[in-house]
């Protein structure tokens, strides 16, 4: 490796025809108008200092590698580092020449730094940029002064945006282009860093602190791969498989708010890794995963890329189901897309890789989504957190892939035992659980289809899988007229209950939003009339008023629903077989507790959270009211009857079956740290 120090104008002609190749792996022109910015405002300080020979500008380094062979150039370079920065200034230089007159000696000049004119072919061009994103097609046009067409490219757009400034300060008499030019070209240099073949050019490259737009994970990586494969095998692999990845994911686009190329590399290793790495060090870990684990030879190596090629094309049907050619995957894809399934693509991936080997067919491939749907749904309903999924499924995925399971049954009893809602779990907590914001239409919708669905045998095509306009019964805006309708705890109903299921339906695309605060009696006739039949059916029956209690019971019709819909794919818990028994002992942490202090499933439960008060496990009000909704109170002018006074004050709804009794005696001793093992109870 050798430094220097170099001018701009040494940098294009250096002695004489000189030319700059964009390796095949290196990412496309990418610039925008900041760093546009950033560099002309560099360089017209440099020009309107009084002194210009005092002021110099540092533009970075550029990182080269001397091609061996004899061509019909000076010398040819690959340039591994410092594309945008060069390229720019070429394009400013484009934008300058075309200013100027045709026979004006100046543009002969400009032309000397951007083409060889003794050479043919792509040797005429001192920079030869990728093909990607007509990069290459758009420079060449520039360059030699052709009218060109609306590309791709951002290099148009810088050339648009230079020559905009530039013909505005020339008209103004503030640029004199002769001087402007040899400014440009005398007072900016760079370092030039040549590399040979026996370096490793990644590790240069990743010491380099560059300037302007910041290299994605999957730039890095594409670097990586460049500069680890030798020379004869780029343009091969780059064809047959590194041009087809990034065909088919790219980072203009994002995933949950992250470029999709790094968002699919992240992915795929954390099923490598059975860990889900930060984006920040996806590069890292790729890296490093080659370097220290794989340690493969150039072949292995290629067939690495070749996988990642595969795996690409998974992903790409995960992100765009309509790129699936199997019409039942397709729809079962579509479904798990409005889920936001993004943290299961780890395990989904694994499945597509064991669907196309032949290890699975395609049914079992579609119980596989199915399982993957439902445990997704009822946790969903549930308001179970998300958090927990990312890990569970990287771990479950690499777990699933090392164990070499690879069947629906196998998923089955995995995600049965992480966190898996049971029957009685939802149905309670969807009574309280405040289902809706407006992020989580989409899914609602779905839920609300498939409950449609099972009714009528059919889809309801008025609701597209992708949409539906989810309506509030009692409206997010009460009047007057509502606010007499639900009496004197409209408050407590309306906060509590809002954005429950039970509140919540989904219209055709006729009712729209008309429905708005109309009242109940008008909103109930049009849902009779509706042709979903999950509004027709339930609303056909007599209701004069829409309580809290209403409310409720269609919270309960819905859940009824929603567990023949989902069925549970696991055995019950504990809590099932307890109904029509009385318990007789209650213990926590050697805590014994028996009916003389309490009476009944209810009483059991006020035990339990007395108990928890007692331990100074359960104290604080606020975080247990963000757990557990409605259930708890503050105050008695708050809570309705079926509500218990605990011993800190706090009002508990109690008006609960013995199993639910159970799950939420659970549900307390689990939010308090307890273990399954530091809590029992026995009934007769």
């Amino acid at each position: 490796m050798k430094a220097d120090d170099y001018r701009m104008g040494k940098v294009f002609l250096s002695g004489g025809d000189i030319q700059f190749v964009l390796p095949i792996f290196q990412r496309e022109y990418a610039w925008e108008e900041e760093e546009w910015q950033t560099l002309w405002d560099d360089i017209h300080e440099i020009y309107i200092a009084k002194d210009k020979n005092a002021l110099e500008h540092f533009l970075g380094s550029l990182v080269v590698i001397a091609e061996d062979g004899k061509t019909v150039l000076g010398q040819t370079y690959t340039l591994v580092d410092g594309q945008q920065r060069l390229t720019s200034i070429s394009v400013l230089l484009c934008a300058l020449r075309d200013l100027l007159d045709a026979d004006d000696k100046l543009r002969r000049k400009i032309n000397r730094y951007l083409r060889n004119d003794d050479a043919e072919g792509n040797f005429r061009y001192k920079i030869l940029p990728t093909v990607k994103y007509d990069d290459r097609k758009s420079y060449i046009a520039m360059v030699n002064g052709n009218p060109y067409k609306r590309t791709r490219s951002r290099i148009v757009d810088a050339y648009k945006f230079y020559k905009s400034l530039l013909n505005r300060c020339i008209e103004a008499n503030e640029i004199n282009p002769a001087l402007f030019f040899d400014c440009l070209l005398s007072s900016i240099y760079i370092v030039f860093i040549e590399l040979n073949r026996t370096d490793k050019p990644y590790k240069i490259f990743e010491s380099l602190n560059h300037r302007g737009k910041s290299l994605t994970q999957a730039d890095l990586v594409r670097n990586y791969i460049a500069m680890r494969l030798p020379h004869n095998m780029q343009q091969e692999v780059f064809d047959s498989d590194w041009s087809k990845i990034e065909d088919k994911l790219s980072d203009r686009r994002e995933t949950a708010r992250i470029p999709e190329l790094t968002a699919f590399l992240r992915h795929y290793l954390a099923l490598q890794l059975g860990d889900l790495p930060r984006v920040d060090q996806v590069y890292n870990l790729f890296r490093d995963r080659i370097e220290k684990r794989m340690k493969p030879s150039d072949s292995e190596f290629v067939k690495e890329i070749q996988k990642l090629n595969r795996f690409a094309s998974f992903y790409d049907r995960l992100l765009r189901p309509d790129n699936e050619s199997r019409t039942k995957v397709k729809m079962q894809l579509r479904k798990l897309n409005i889920l936001e399934a993004t943290t299961a693509y780890p395990l989904l991936m694994y499945f597509f890789d064991v669907c196309e080997k032949g290890s699975v067919d395609e049914s079992e491939f579609l119980k596989i989504l199915t399982v993957i749907e439902n445990y997704l749904v009822r946790r969903f309903l549930a308001g179970e957190p998300t958090n927990y999924l990312n890990s569970m499924f990287t771990s479950l995925a690499h777990e699933l892939m090392s164990q070499n399971e690879q069947s629906s049954s196998s998923l089955e009893a995995a995600l049965g035992e992480r966190n898996y809602p049971s029957d009685n779990r939802l149905r309670q907590r969807l009574l309280w659980n405040r289902l809706y914001s407006s992020n989580k239409s989409r899914r609602i919708a779905f839920v609300f289809e498939a409950l449609n669905q099972h009714l009528g045998g059919k889809y309801a095509f008025d609701i597209p899988l992708d949409g539906g306009t989810v309506e509030h019964i009692m409206p997010q805006t009460l009047n007057d007229k509502w606010r007499k309708h639900l009496g004197d705890v409209w408050q407590d109903t309306h906060r509590e209950l809002l954005h429950t299921i039970g509140n919540l339906t989904v219209l055709t695309e006729r009712a729209g939003a008309s429905l708005g605060n109309k009242p109940f009696e008008e909103k109930r006739s049009f849902y009779t009339q509706e042709t979903l039949k999950i509004n027709s059916d339930y609303f056909s029956q007599e209701l004069l008023s829409w309580s809290d209690e209403a409310i409720k019971e269609r919270a309960v019709y819905l859940a009824g629903l929603a567990v023949k819909v989902w069925p549970a794919f696991v055995a019950p818990p504990r809590s099932e077989g307890v109904k029509g028994t009385t318990p007789i002992t209650l213990t926590v942490r050697d805590h014994h507790y028996s009916p003389n202090t309490w009476f009944g499933w209810r009483g059991m439960l006020m035990q339990m959270v007395n108990c928890l008060h007692e331990l100074k496990l359960l104290t604080d009000f606020d975080d247990a009211k963000r757990e557990f909704g409605g259930m708890i109170q503050r105050d008695k002018d708050n809570s309705p009857k079926f509500y218990k006074q605990s011993s800190a004050g706090w009002w508990i709804y109690v008006n609960h079956s013995a199993e639910t009794v159970v799950h939420l005696c659970g549900k307390f001793a689990n939010y308090c740290g307890l273990r399954d093992d530091e809590w029992s109870f026995t009934y007769e």
